[in-house]
C-alpha cells in the first residue's frame, strides 16, 4: 500500500520466495542464473487499466482509488506487464567442408560465460525494475546437450540466457566442446560482439534473442610431396 494508493510489483524467478515487505523502502532478491530459466519484473499498466471504467452519473476515478475495492467494482482491475531481464542466446552448428576427406569433427558442448548472480529490484528506489550483476563470471552450458555431428544443413544446439552486454567493444565470451577421432581436438573460444550482429549495433539487450551460428570445418590431410631439384 503506498499512502492512500494501492499499487502492485511482481517477479518471475526460478527461485522466488514469498516474504513480507515493507512499503517505501527499497525491495530487491538475490537471483541466481543458470542459464536455463528466465527472469522477469512485472508493473502495473494504469493507464491502460483505467482507460473504460464502468462510471454512473458523477463517478470519477483518481489516484487516491487507484486499484482500490471502489476501482475494482468500476471493472478497474490491475494488470502486470513483464519485462524479460536476460538475453537469449539461440545456438546452430552447420559444416563448413566439401571436401570428401575432411575428417569428421563433433561439437559435444557449448558454453557460455557470464555472471552468475545479480540483485533484482523488485520495488522502490532508483533503481526498481532493475537487474544488476553482483556474481563472479562462470560457466553456463545447454543442458541436456546432444553431440551434434556439423551437416549442410544447421542443427539447432539449444539456448542460453545470459546477463545482457551493453557496449561495443564488450563481448560474450563462448566455448565449443570439439572431438575427432582419433584425434585431439582443441575447444573453440570466440568472442561474440555486438557488432557481429550489426554494424551499428551495440548490445545484446534484455528480451531480444539472438541466433548464433558456427560452421564446423572438418580435419584436412596434410599432404607432402618432395622434388629433386639437379
Amino acid at each position: 500500500k503506498r499512502t492512500t494508493v494501492y499499487d502492485f510489483r511482481t517477479i518471475y524467478t526460478k527461485d522466488t520466495t514469498l516474504r513480507e515487505v515493507t512499503p517505501g523502502e527499497v525491495n530487491s532478491q538475490t537471483v541466481t542464473i543458470d542459464g536455463d530459466d528466465d527472469i522477469m519484473h512485472a508493473v502495473t499498466d494504469y493507464a491502460n487499466d483505467i482507460a473504460n471504467p464502468t462510471l454512473s452519473g458523477d463517478e470519477t476515478l483518481n489516484e487516491a482509488r487507484e486499484y482500490s475495492a471502489y476501482a475494482a467494482r468500476r471493472d478497474v482491475h490491475p494488470s502486470l506487464v513483464f519485462s524479460h531481464k536476460l538475453t537469449r542466446l539461440a545456438f546452430h552448428v552447420t559444416s563448413g567442408n566439401s571436401s570428401d576427406d575432411a575428417l569428421e569433427v563433433k561439437v559435444t558442448g557449448i558454453t557460455v560465460k557470464s555472471q552468475n548472480t545479480g540483485t533484482l529490484y523488485i520495488a522502490g528506489g532508483e533503481n526498481e525494475g532493475k537487474f544488476i550483476p553482483t556474481g563472479e563470471l562462470t560457466d553456463l552450458t545447454i543442458k541436456n546437450f546432444t553431440t551434434i555431428t556439423p551437416a549442410p544443413e544447421a542443427t539447432t544446439a539449444g539456448e542460453i540466457m545470459v546477463f545482457p552486454v551493453t557496449g561495443a567493444e564488450q563481448f560474450i565470451e563462448i566455448t565449443l566442446a570439439l572431438e575427432a577421432t582419433g584425434h585431439e581436438v582443441q575447444p573453440m573460444t570466440v568472442k561474440l560482439t555486438p557488432k557481429m550482429v550489426s554494424e551499428t549495433n551495440t548490445e545484446f539487450a534484455a528480451g531480444k534473442k539472438y541466433n548464433v551460428t558456427f560452421t564446423v570445418y572438418g580435419l584436412e590431410k596434410i599432404k607432402v610431396t618432395a622434388k629433386l631439384t639437379e
